[in-house]
């Protein structure tokens, strides 16, 4: 099935459990997290059922993902029942692989085809920092295992912190040179910025090329990970779910109101706008690439009939609201860096504010795009904003009930030059 930029939706991400037997230090928080409640898990059952509805919509490729998968009790018993699913045609695990040992054989008969391990060091000192305790000659082992009973291809998830020339990137490349693997190198995101890098190995994080839903191990079927749309399958039939999210994909994957990383990979452990001691600090974009950059946003304020009306005939005291609107959006958008404490300010190359009376208020869109360092989403939020508030001022005296909502980015993008 195609989503609204055109791209196949075949490939479901699901879930199993949020339990892991590590405490990564760039996926756990030190106070740990909130845990979800076992009668709210999805049961194998569930799943399976879901499975068998979303393979009717295009899905045929199916990745298991935590927490640790290998963790849930009979998880081996899932792997079966949906390998017998006969148009699922890719069937893959993402582990930590410290238990791939005793299950390997196992996932191989049950119809399991192929495994992601995480490793991000080699060194047994230092995978034991990183993962809180863990060790690596487990998951090595686990690995060779994994290898002989036929899984294939094998592809090593390692995570870097800026570049694939860390020396624990270079010891698990090296070692997956020596053991006929596939490397793939995870840079931690900052999902606070909404930045999400692209997998280096894999085709993770390519936004326009996205082929994926995720199903949580509470049930939420979510169209992208880096987004806060989502629906529960339980509270829905599963076709009306899995058309929600498809209809809904956004074009990329936008910074999340959780901000929680857990569940994919990663924790963020500080907002970007804030050092080491907790002072406010302005990022540091200068090795940042320049490129074109482009975003769009929305947002809503509702109205009385009688205002609408009056909007309409142009009989409003102050004036034109909706032309004296856009005009004030822009150049709020302007100044936004005026506005708004550690913004970057921007050379903006268009700015583009648009009013649409519709039959219960007005909706706002903005556009905006600049050559820079840094995106211009923040510009067309203010935009939003400010022609909003500008709608507001100029017809308070005549409407006491109006409420402005949904202000929201719909889209960002970037190219290069």
């Amino acid at each position: 099935m195609l989503d609204q930029f055109g791209r196949e939706i075949n490939y479901l991400r699901i879930s199993v459990t949020d339990r892991c037997n590590l405490r990564c230090i760039y996926c756990m928080p030190e106070e740990g997290i909130k845990l979800i409640k076992h009668e709210d898990v999805l049961s194998y059952e569930e799943i399976f059922e879901f499975v068998k509805v979303a393979v009717q919509f295009g899905i045929n490729k199916i990745r298991f993902t935590g927490g640790e998968p290998l963790v849930r009790k009979g998880f081996v018993n899932l792997v079966k029942m949906i390998s017998s699913i006969k148009e699922i045609k890719d069937l893959s695990l993402t582990t930590n692989g410290l238990l791939l040992s005793h299950y390997a054989k196992e996932l191989k008969e049950a119809g399991l085809m192929r495994v992601n391990v995480s490793l991000d060091a080699i060194d047994k000192n230092e995978y034991s920092r990183i993962t809180c305790g863990g060790n690596v000659e487990e998951v090595l082992n686990g690995i060779r295992i994994a290898k002989e009973v036929g899984l294939s291809p094998i592809k090593i998830n390692c995570v870097i912190q800026k570049s694939t020339k860390e020396k624990n990137a270079i010891d698990v490349k090296n070692y997956c040179e020596e053991n006929e693997l596939i490397p793939r190198f995870i840079q931690e995101m900052d999902i606070e910025k909404g930045e999400f890098g692209v997998v280096h190995g894999g085709n993770g994080g390519d936004c326009e090329n996205c082929n994926r839903l995720r199903l949580t191990s509470d049930g939420n079927l979510k169209p992208c990970l880096f987004n806060d749309i989502s629906i529960n399958i339980r509270k829905v039939k599963y076709d009306e779910a899995i058309k929600f999210v498809i209809e809904n994909k956004p074009a990329c994957g936008l910074s999340g109101a959780s901000h929680k990383f857990y569940n994919i990979g990663g924790w963020v452990k500080k907002f970007s706008h804030v050092d080491e001691n907790g002072k406010a600090n302005m990022v540091d974009i200068s090795e940042k690439k320049i490129q074109i950059r482009e975003a769009f946003a929305e947002g809503f304020i509702s109205l009385s009939n009688n205002t609408i009306k009056l909007i309409k005939e142009n009989k409003l005291k102050k004036g034109d609201v909706l032309t004296i609107a856009e005009i004030a959006g822009i150049q709020g958008g302007k100044k936004t860096s005026e506005l708004i404490p550690l913004c970057h300010p921007i050379e903006i190359k268009k700015i583009d504010v648009k009013t649409s009376l519709k039959k219960n208020g007005v909706s706002v869109t903005s556009y905006a795009k600049c050559i820079g360092q840094t995106g211009i989403e923040m510009e067309v939020l203010t935009a939003t904003s400010i022609a909003l508030l500008t709608i507001y001022d100029m017809c308070k005296a005549v409407d006491k009930e109006m409420k402005i909502s949904d202000i929201k980015l719909i889209e960002k993008k970037k190219l290069d030059l």
